[in-house]
């Protein structure tokens, strides 16, 4: 629903799911934020990533996701951070990788090697 351009649909369907509390609630939480973020509801977004975070403090998409939100707030060094944790805590993608090229944290075609934040 989300990627059909369709994010208010996907953030009740995430509303479901974390009714359910199921054991991997945190991604249901990251999942409607990134849904929320679609729909231009920035604070929503951040408020889900951060009850993700609650739950599993080291979860890693979180902070790849709210470093999302504060690019599309043009809030550059606050994105940094985000993806410099995000990276600490293990995440290994592509598009990570693509957004500490973007940011001039490396070049392309770099290992990345980005020190995390203080």
């Amino acid at each position: 629903m989300r990627r059909d351009g369709r994010p208010t649909e996907a953030v009740e369907y995430y509303d479901r799911a974390i009714a359910i509390k199921s054991d991997d609630v945190h991604k249901d939480y990251v999942n409607r934020g990134s849904a929320y973020s679609d729909a231009k509801e920035y604070d929503k977004a951040l408020a889900d990533y951060a009850e993700a975070q609650k739950i599993v403090p080291d979860y890693n998409e979180a902070y790849y996701n709210r470093g999302i939100v504060y690019e599309r707030q043009d809030k550059n060094s606050e994105a940094i951070e985000q993806f410099k944790l995000a990276y600490k805590y293990n995440l290994r993608s592509q598009l990570l990788y693509e957004r500490f090229v973007a940011h001039g944290l490396i070049k392309e075609g770099q290992r990345a090697s980005v020190p995390a934040p203080a």
